[in-house]
């Protein structure tokens, strides 16, 4: 394999796989056949989180995703969210990293 020279794009999407929230709804899309209501997703993101301290209310999620984590998906087309609508789907780049998601998701389940 050959790295290539630093890539902005490629640093950014990186980064945005890199936060367990921004993870869980990528997972969570990719289950889901569409649209997917922001409700739904908050819910689904808290039960992955009800075993730490934080606070995980599904409206402290939403909170999270629509203020931070949903803008920074969106920012490099992972996602797609409609802030009127409140309704998140894959974007369009969402297919190319997958491999990447679950590669992540694998090695984290091996470690704990």
């Amino acid at each position: 394999m050959e790295c290539q020279p630093r890539n902005q794009e490629a640093d950014d999407v990186v980064d945005a796989l890199a936060n367990g929230r921004r993870r869980a709804a990528l997972c969570y899309l990719f289950r889901r056949d569409g649209t997917v209501p922001l409700a739904d997703l908050s819910a689904h993101v808290a039960s992955r989180e009800q075993d730490r301290a934080t606070d995980v209310s599904p409206a402290s999620i939403s909170a999270a995703l629509v203020h931070a984590h949903l803008p920074k998906l969106a920012e490099v087309d992972l996602v797609e969210y409609d802030r009127t609508a409140r309704q998140v789907s894959l974007g369009s780049r969402a297919v190319d990293v997958r491999p990447v998601l679950d590669a992540v998701e694998r090695t984290l389940a091996d470690s704990s």
